[in-house]
């Protein structure tokens, strides 16, 4: 029960601005790890209300788009009590506020409130890249769960005629069209640091490629492919930042993985596992 120090308070406390960015929902368990502290990491609401409310974060950015499905189409309007659909952003009356721009607590310690800048659309994400940013910014992607994780068969990859969870499974990577209305982590990483650059005592960024979990969980091994892919792009959007703002002596960049998923099998592993095969590079 006792809250422990996250790395975030820590860079705070050091007076550098921070942020996290995720594939996945931005009260998932990574993100809510470095800024948040609840005795589950199942309580997704509460620990949305308090990334936005009382945290002096300055970047929150990832998924859990209360009016978008995982193909990132609108869903159609319900109740506003529905806990799922609101859940991952803290709640119908919070992502209200969030949407008008007048959500969020007092990040620096002046007394005052200082609210979120809200973006949602890919174009917004891209936007923000480069030129001069907002000092807070909660970026919310149009997709429920993941930016392409989740998206639903729109090929017949297995040739029986339907489109559904079976095509997903056997599908290569990129063979199921992205989902063209939100970013990929490399743009989320840049506009991120775009925002938290302005500080001149410097930054603390995590930026988590969530959905390679998602994808190995599942035994989705293109998706697994297109994930690591799309994790892989944002590292390297991180080191040509680094070589062309600031140096290596200033700056550390870690590259980790929290675990490993496993249960990825090879072709012909209906009945028996089989072992992942080497198809050759690019393939």
């Amino acid at each position: 029960g006792a809250a422990l120090w996250n790395l975030m308070e820590v860079a705070t406390a050091r007076g550098k601005t921070t942020g996290v960015v995720t594939s996945v929902p931005l009260s998932h368990a990574t993100p809510a790890g470095y800024a948040a502290h609840q005795a589950s990491r199942s309580s997704y609401s509460d620990i949305a209300a308090e990334m936005l409310l009382d945290s002096r974060l300055s970047v929150i950015m990832g998924c859990g788009h209360p009016d978008y499905d995982d193909g990132g189409k609108r869903v159609q309007p319900r109740a506003e009590d529905d806990e799922k659909r609101f859940g991952y952003v803290g709640g119908p009356e919070l992502w209200r506020q969030i949407q008008k721009g007048v959500a969020g607590g007092d990040a620096d310690g002046d007394g005052y409130r200082d609210p979120w800048t809200f973006i949602e659309t890919r174009e917004q994400f891209e936007a923000l890249t480069s030129g001069e940013a907002p000092p807070r910014v909660i970026g919310v992607a149009q997709a429920a769960s993941t930016l392409q994780e989740g998206r639903p068969a729109t090929v017949d990859c297995n040739g029986d005629g339907k489109l559904d969870a079976e095509d997903v499974k056997v599908a290569a990577p990129m063979q199921i069209p992205l989902n063209t209305n939100v970013p990929d982590l490399a743009t989320m990483t840049l506009g991120a640091i775009n925002v938290l650059d302005a500080d001149p005592d410097g930054f603390a960024l995590m930026i988590e490629g969530g959905a390679v979990d998602w994808a190995g969980h599942s035994n989705l091994l293109g998706r697994v492919i297109e994930e690591q892919m799309d994790f892989t792009a944002a590292v390297d959007a991180v080191i040509d930042w680094v070589e062309a703002n600031s140096n290596w002596e200033e700056t550390v960049l870690i590259v980790t993985a929290d675990h490993e998923t496993g249960y990825l099998t090879g072709p012909g592993s209906d009945e028996k596992p089989q072992p992942l095969q080497n198809n050759g590079k690019g393939k």
